[in-house]
Parts: structure tokens; sequence; C-alpha cells
């Protein structure tokens, strides 16, 4: 009898490791979803968690970010989407995927197979009609191993970017893409890739049409800038270039010089005082071709861009090496802001592998508007920012664009809090100092498969 109890123990222990112990014979695109039978007794604290808690914080993860990305984008990309999609119905497919990570218990998690192949996400079909993506018992088993409470979420990067892929091809099926064996890849796969590179290729650069004032540098910037005439310091700037679905930006400065390139004392691309100056990711068509504070001039009053493809527009990913993820405490990454060597020249002589990561001018946005006509931002707050420059700093800027018939119309940067007092100083007053500034746009739009 002993023995019986003990067995009949575990199996109840088991089944609510499981979610629950319950019969489902649930097809894949069945109009009604089947209830779990809940056991009357027993509790979820046994074991430590549910089974799949990691793989639901992997999909949870993954689903906001993305649809707040294509939300955040430009309309304009998705003008192209099959009759009766917008925009808006793809963020609300994409962040209401199902299981949700509130409410396991309430969903039976379906096992689907299709050409001999087990799947790890199927489109179903709810009883008025309307379609939702659903996570399979096979992505729930490969992401249950995920150490998502002892591992910070930017250490998942390359993980959720391939959850994203997989959600936006699951989506494809919805818009009737890829619905056969042969067709799956190279239609459904293809729309999935194609909205992510549109989404990377979707960004804004701009420069001050005027002299920013000194509360936009921060205080290692104006530690420097202390040391130069009044003449060098006008011909000090900042550009802002940014991803607009994320908000990410980078914004190199112009060192000591204007909109000319450094002089032949120093190597090639190198700034002093303290500039980043320029950043080298990707191997460029000519020694020229970099992304630096010249080349972004030169892109803005030209069109002529030269860390960017033929078709237009650039790839945020080659210009952001530090594959930051949002957080509850904004953008974090695991990059190494390691700076160059003192001497520039032995540091180009040994060739350090950290030569081409001294990169730290990041300065990341929140996004607060997004529509065809209005786009605005705002910088986190300090401690919310990943370098160490800004997170010490007290600044605070907003960045505001119009648009007329896709073009930009005005655009400014407001100063709110000086961003060149140090965050252990007396807090500063509120500012309001606007900079009128010069942008482009550029975006890659999403086209369906042929």
């Amino acid at each position: 009898m002993d023995q019986l109890a003990s067995k009949l123990t575990i199996g109840i222990y088991t089944c609510f490791l499981t979610f629950g112990c319950y019969k489902s014979s649930q097809a894949p695109n069945n109009k009604t979803e089947a209830k779990p039978t809940i056991q009357a007794d027993g509790s979820s604290t046994g074991g430590g968690s549910f089974g799949d808690e990691s793989s639901l914080t992997i999909l949870k993860w993954a689903s906001e970010d993305l649809a707040r990305q294509i939300a955040n984008s430009s309309p304009e990309i998705y003008r192209d989407l099959p009759n009766g999609w917008t925009q808006q119905k793809l963020v609300d497919i994409i962040r209401d995927v199902k299981p949700s990570v509130d409410s396991p218990e309430d969903y039976v998690i379906p096992e689907v197979s299709r050409y001999g192949k087990r799947l790890m996400f199927n489109y179903v079909s709810n009883a008025d009609g309307s379609s939702f993506i659903t996570a399979t018992r096979l992505f729930l088993d490969s992401y249950s191993h995920y150490e998502v409470n002892s591992r910070p979420k930017h250490e998942f990067f390359k993980t959720l970017d391939e959850v994203k892929l997989k959600l936006v091809h699951e989506a494809a099926h919805l818009m009737a893409l890829g619905l056969s064996k042969e067709t799956d890849m190279p239609e459904a796969r293809g729309f999935a890739k194609g909205l992510l590179a549109s989404l990377d290729s979707d960004n804004i650069e701009c420069v001050p049409t005027t002299a920013p004032p000194k509360q936009i540098y921060t205080p290692i910037d104006i530690s420097h800038l202390q040391k130069i005439s009044k003449e060098d310091f006008e011909k000090r700037t900042i550009a802002f270039v940014f991803n607009r679905p994320t908000g990410k930006a980078a914004v190199p400065r112009n060192g000591l010089f204007a909109y000319d390139d450094p002089p032949a004392a120093y190597p090639p691309g190198y700034l002093p005082n303290n500039s980043s100056g320029h950043i080298s990711v990707f191997a460029p068509r000519t020694y020229d071709a970099k992304f630096s504070f010249p080349t972004i001039v030169r892109s803005i009053k030209t069109g002529v861009r030269d860390y960017g493809y033929p078709g237009g527009y650039f790839s945020w990913n080659l210009v952001d090496l530090r594959q930051a993820v949002l957080t509850k405490d904004g953008y974090r990454s695991n990059f190494d802001y390691a700076i160059m060597k003192t001497n520039p020249i032995l540091a180009i002589e040994d060739k350090t592998p950290q030569m081409n990561s001294k990169f730290n001018d990041y300065l990341d946005f929140r996004v607060i508007k997004n529509s065809i006509s209005n786009y605005e931002i705002e910088t986190y707050p300090p401690l919310q920012q990943d370098p160490w420059a800004y997170y010490r700093s007290q600044g605070k800027a907003r960045i505001s664009i119009n648009f007329t018939d896709g073009k930009i119309a005005d655009s400014k940067l407001v100063i709110l809090k000086d961003f060149n007092l140090w965050l252990e100083k007396p807090p500063s007053k509120d500012l309001h100092l606007e900079v009128p500034l010069t942008c482009i746009r550029s975006f890659k739009p999403l086209t369906l498969p042929e």
C-alpha cells in the first residue's frame, strides 16, 4: 500500500511540473482550445518552477521586443502587405503569440508535425475566424534549459533574434505565403528575413544645423574642451545616427575639427581628445568608407553614404557593435568598451584586438511618438544608459522629427538637462535648449516574395 501511495504521489507531482494533468486531442487548426483538467490538490512549488518557465520567458522577450520594433518603424515599410494586413495587425499577431507567460495553465501546448517534421510554431484559428500564432511543444522543450533567472536578458541577443525570425516566418503563413513544402523557405522565410532587414535598415542621420551649446557634451568632453580656444569650440559638434524601430543611437563627435578629416600627423581615422571619431565594423569598399563624423556629414549634405549599401540604406547592426538588448534598465550589452591605447600609433602596430572597439559613444533613446507624420524620442535616464560617460551624466535630451509626404519637414534637438554635469553633482536645473537639426532618413521597403 505504501508503494502504491508513493507512486501516486510521484505521478501527481510530475503532472504539476508540466502544467497540470490533462488529456488533449487538439488538432493544429482546431477552432476551440482544449482546457486542462487542474488537479484539486498540490501546488507549483515542487521542483523549483514550472518546466516551461524558461521557454515562455524567451518567447515573451522576443515577441514583445519585435512587436515594439514593428510598431516604432517607418509606416512606409509596410505599403505592399497583402490586402487586409496592416502594420498594426502585424504588431498584434506578433505580440499576442500563445501561450502567455502569465497564464500557461489555461492553454494546451500543441504537438504539431508537418512533412514528417515537428514544428516549433503553428498558426491556429479561433472560433470567430481570427487567427493567432502558437508555440508548440517542440519550442517549449527546445528552450526549456535556458538560464533566464541566472543570466541577464542581454546575454540572449542571438537567441532572441532567432526566435523573432521564426515568429515572422509563421506570421507569413497567415498571409498565405509559403503554404507548401516547396514554397515554405523561399516565401515564408524570405518574408521573415526581409522584415528583419527592413527594421535594421530603418535609420535616421542628423547633424546640428548650427553649433550646439556646451550642455550637450559629457563631463569627459568638457574636461577636454576647456583646453581649446573659443574658435575651436565653435567648430566642435556632434552627430546623431539612430535606428528608428529601437531608438538606439550612435553619437560620434568631430574632435577639434569641423567637417574635415584630421591632419596627416594622426593615423587614418583617428581623432584626439576623447573623440571616438569613427568605427570600422565592416570591410569597406575603400579605406575612406568608414562610419565617421565626416562621412555622416557627407551623407546628409550630398546623399553619398560611404558606409551604406547601393540601395541607399545601411545596416544598423553593422554600426552598433554592442548587440544591445532592451531590458528594464534600458539597453544593455556585453560589449567591451576598451579604448585604444594612449599611443594610437603603437596600437595600430600592435594590432590590438580592441583596436576597432574603441567607439563607445552610444546614447540610447526611448520612442515616445511614431506615426506617418511625427517621430519623437527621448534619452533614457543616466543610470539606464549603457556607456559609462552617459551612465554617469545628468543629461537628458529629446529629438523631434516631422514628416510631410514621407520627407523630413523639420527636426530639432531639445536639451532638457545638462549633459556635462556628473551624476553625483547637485541636480541640474531643467533646460529647454533647442538646436535645429539637418536630417535624412533611409529604409528598405518590405517586398513580398514573387
